[in-house]
């Protein structure tokens, strides 16, 4: 594992990756908006990433509301809608976030999507949160 990034190491990847994003630096936590398409057919979704340096970014999208299919919850999120992109220890702040969680975020929304057309069938691999405890 190596050596922790700063906020200004993160912002600085992000920035170089998404010059149109909003990024802030405040009270020790960093947040990130920016609008990521998943694919050419997908919609396009405005997403939030903070993160504090010492826990794992906290992932929200904003815009456009995730739809929910009828009797079933979000699949792979924590409490108020956070994504669940990873299992324990696959990220580390030593990481660029522009390099892991926002293309698993993409990956992410296009399986969210596939999982609306299939009604309800899961693409994306891994484990729900509820299996990580």
């Amino acid at each position: 594992m190596g050596r922790r990034l700063t906020f200004a190491q993160q912002a600085l990847g992000l920035q170089s990756r998404f010059p149109d994003a909003h990024i802030e630096i405040e009270r020790q936590q960093l947040k990130f908006v920016a609008d990521l398409t998943p694919s050419p057919l997908s919609e396009t979704y405005s997403v939030r990433i903070e993160f504090d340096g010492a826990h794992r970014p906290v992932i929200k999208v904003i815009s456009p509301t995730l739809r929910r299919l009828p009797e079933r919850d979000l699949p792979h999120t924590f409490d108020e809608d956070a994504l669940c992109l990873h299992l324990p220890g696959e990220w580390s702040a030593s990481n660029l976030i522009t390099h892991t969680i926002v293309p698993w975020t993409v990956e992410w929304l296009l399986h969210y999507e596939i999982w609306l057309a299939t009604e309800g069938t899961w693409c994306g691999g891994g484990h729900e949160p509820s299996s990580l405890n």
